[in-house]
């Protein structure tokens, strides 16, 4: 009896040894979890992108040439955002924006048109599907912030890029046709076209652009002809309206229309 029973505790004694060796199912999954977490707060500490930042990026890749009419934000989350483009009368490019690493942007691009009622991808385009290019900086989404008043940029925002128009009159003329006279803003990212329609229009070259609070901004600009500098005032009231002047004392001339102008040659504009 006592050779088994000394046999019997020195197998409790190794089984025992067993278990503390052994880790549990719950601790295991915790020390998953804590890993998981772990790689979510690291991935979480890279700011945004922003529609701002990604036309700041789009601005300085090869793609530049095929940003300037109307840019409109798709779609976006943290590391992802989907930037359209209208390019002539039915064309229109999509780029893609992925973040990935701490500074670094893939761009895919898509070029194509809308004729026929969808979009189809046109491939002669001469620009290449992908390119990967360093984020500007690692604050550059919150440089571009609205509410940022020390924000100077060397580019107009992305929001005020396209033709706007302010309506005038309408006019029968003598062909019979209705013509629309209308005031003309037009921006792109490096100049700002200012006039009317049937009058000479004037392009003011940009040299930087300061944010000074929700939605304003003071560009300067070189005039044409003489080069000397001008600042241009401009208020972002929505998607559909923006307002400029010259002077901060004035009112701001209201353009609240992105609709082709009636009956007016565009390729003039």
């Amino acid at each position: 009896m006592g050779t088994l029973r000394t046999i019997h505790l020195a197998v409790l004694k190794l089984q025992s040894h067993i278990l503390l060796k052994v880790p549990s199912p719950s601790s295991s999954s915790s020390s998953s979890s804590s890993e998981e977490e772990s790689s979510q707060d690291q991935s979480t500490t890279t700011s945004p992108l922003t529609f701002d930042e990604g036309m700041q990026i789009l601005q300085q890749s090869v793609y530049k040439d095929y940003i300037n009419d109307s840019p409109q934000l798709v779609s976006n989350d943290n590391h992802k955002l989907v930037i359209s483009a209208y390019a002539g009368a039915k064309g229109i490019n999509y780029f893609t924006l992925t973040l990935f690493g701490s500074n670094q942007v893939k761009i895919h691009a898509e070029f194509g048109t809308l004729d026929g009622g969808k979009f189809t991808n046109l491939h002669d385009v001469d620009a290449p599907e992908y390119q990967t290019v360093t984020r500007p900086n690692a604050t550059a989404s919150t440089s571009s912030n609205d509410n940022d008043s020390s924000s100077t940029i060397q580019s107009v925002p992305a929001k005020f890029i396209g033709k706007w128009k302010k309506t005038d009159s309408f006019k029968t003329e003598s062909d019979g046709k209705k013509y629309e006279y209308a005031k003309l803003f037009h921006a792109t990212s490096n100049s700002i076209l200012l006039g009317e329609t049937y009058t000479d229009c004037y392009k003011y070259t940009v040299s930087s652009c300061k944010s000074l609070g929700p939605n304003d901004y003071a560009v300067e600009t070189k005039v044409p002809i003489t080069n000397e500098s001008q600042t241009i005032y401009l208020h972002y009231y929505s998607k559909d309206k923006i307002g400029e002047k010259f002077n901060s004392s004035d009112d701001f001339t209201i353009f609240d229309s992105r609709a082709p102008v009636l009956n007016y040659d565009a390729s003039e504009w």
